[in-house]
């Protein structure tokens, strides 16, 4: 199957997401605003797909936390140890494994994102987190690389607008 964007394609239209909002705005205010937009569906609505082909909202919201799982572990790596490969993940076959159809929205939202959400106003845990990480790694006496650092900037980018697109 030919691959539909490039990468640089691809983090283009994710930043395209976010517009002209504080990203990490956009990162702190992600589980309140996806909990405001699922409170009051039902199960159906939730797990009800508009193609054979795509994703229920449900099977949406366990993909969004796992890739937070992720993304959280490659941003550690980033910062811990110079030169480190990402690892990829196929997520159709996470879908499949950690059989994301019948994951519960609510179960989701209360299972992976719980402690997020309670490290602060909105999830700012991982935000402040990440900030301190950042300005840690930024100081000269550190051995953390420049291109670590600013690949971390912009992965926080970059990660804000999927939590919007």
């Amino acid at each position: 199957m030919p691959i539909p964007e490039t990468p640089q394609q691809y983090t283009q239209r994710i930043l395209s997401n976010v517009g002209d909002a504080d990203p990490w705005e956009v990162l702190a205010s992600t589980p309140a605003r996806l909990r405001q937009l699922v409170d009051g569906r039902t199960q159906h609505d939730l797990q009800r797909r508009s193609a054979p082909d795509r994703w229920s909202v449900r099977e949406i919201l366990a993909h969004l936390a796992d890739c937070e799982v992720v993304a959280g572990w490659r941003l550690r790596s980033i910062l811990a140890s110079s030169g480190t490969a990402l690892q990829a993940f196929d997520q159709n076959r996470w879908a499949e494994v950690f059989k994301y159809p019948e994951t519960s929205a609510d179960r989701t939202y209360r299972g992976r994102w719980g402690p997020w959400c309670t490290l602060g106003d909105a999830g700012r845990g991982p935000v402040e987190s990440t900030d301190m990480a950042l300005a840690w790694a930024s100081r000269p006496r550190r051995r953390v690389p420049r291109p670590h650092v600013r690949a971390v900037f912009r992965w926080r980018t970059v990660r804000r607008g999927h939590a919007w697109g």
